[in-house]
């Protein structure tokens, strides 16, 4: 009665066509190599994935479990090339294994709740996605390639605390320490002309990592005979991170704090609701996007959302 084991099994069979065309209709034509049109080609992949997960009930509140599972994404074709050779060329498949373990249970006569995971994946042909300068381009382009291998550890913890039933606190902490450990990327070109040989990523935080990052919330919530009356606070924090895999300082995000705040009231028959919020009540600059051009010499980056505030009327069937 205090055990249980789950088993499972999916088989992919994934075949993908891709027709593409690259003109110049007007302008430079920076990011064109060679013109082509209607260049096609496709490939296939197939790949069985499993789960096996066993749970341990300690007690009526408690639950241990272990599980060890495998992933798969389909591989595919580049979505904006510049050559025929890249319109032809497929990436391949990425794969992974990961090992789970973890602990869910209800404490303090079921007022908090405690859930911690600890996770170990080891990811094969990892799909990368960067903006870079290969041979033979002038400006640069988008290239999806396929980091050999790549290793992501970490820990998970969520806390929800219920000390009345109209106030509800909690939070989530995440550690992630995620590195390529086998990753030799295309070879590039500089504005000179010469040559770099293919960059060497191994020991590099993977892109789009944040170390840490957590976030708290507080929610508070009033039934009257007219209505619901509910507000909420969040803030979250993002540790610094990388949108590239050279972890070049120019590719770098800054850690960031963002503040979020809504007040909604809702009729008693939960059909209308109607909310005045804020998002980024802080106005904190950060990057929601991120490349770089001329052999990482040069960045361009997108800003996230700045303060916002808004009133919203919604309507449930």
């Amino acid at each position: 009665d205090r055990w249980s084991l789950t088993a499972g099994g999916r088989y992919s069979d994934d075949q993908k066509d891709f027709v593409a065309s690259s003109v110049k209709i007007s302008g430079p034509g920076l990011l064109l190599v060679e013109q082509f049109e209607n260049v096609a080609s496709s490939d296939s992949w197939d790949n069985f994935s499993w789960r096996l997960a066993a749970d341990f009930r300690a007690s009526e509140d408690i639950l241990l479990y272990g599980s060890i599972s495998t992933g798969y994404k389909a591989g595919g074709f580049i979505g904006s090339p510049s050559t025929v050779e890249a319109a032809t060329t497929p990436f391949d498949e990425e794969t992974a294994i990961n090992y789970e373990i973890g602990f869910k249970g209800d404490m303090l006569d079921r007022h908090l709740r405690l859930n911690v995971a600890a996770f170990f994946m080891d990811i094969e042909d990892l799909q990368v996605t960067r903006f870079f300068q290969p041979l033979g381009n002038n400006f640069g382009e988008f290239l999806t390639e396929n980091a050999g291998e790549a290793e992501s550890q970490g820990v998970e913890l969520e806390l929800i605390y219920q000390p009345t039933a109209a106030l509800q606190l909690g939070g989530s902490y995440a550690y992630l320490d995620a590195t390529y450990t086998d990753f030799q990327g295309a070879p590039s070109v500089e504005p000179d002309g010469s040559i770099i040989e293919g960059a060497d990523f191994n020991g590099n935080q993977m892109r789009l990592s944040p170390e840490h990052s957590f976030n708290v919330y507080a929610h508070l919530t009033h039934e009257a005979e007219w209505g619901l009356v509910w507000a909420r606070l969040d803030y979250r924090y993002q540790d610094e991170f990388f949108f590239d895999p050279s972890n070049s300082p120019i590719t770098a995000s800054p850690s960031y704090s963002i503040w979020d705040a809504r007040i909604a009231y809702e009729t008693l028959d939960g059909h209308w609701q109607f909310s005045l919020w804020g998002k980024n009540l802080g106005d904190e600059q950060y990057l929601a996007h991120l490349f770089t051009q001329r052999g990482g010499r040069i960045s361009f980056g997108l800003p996230g959302d700045p303060r916002t505030y808004g009133v919203s009327i919604e309507y449930n069937f």
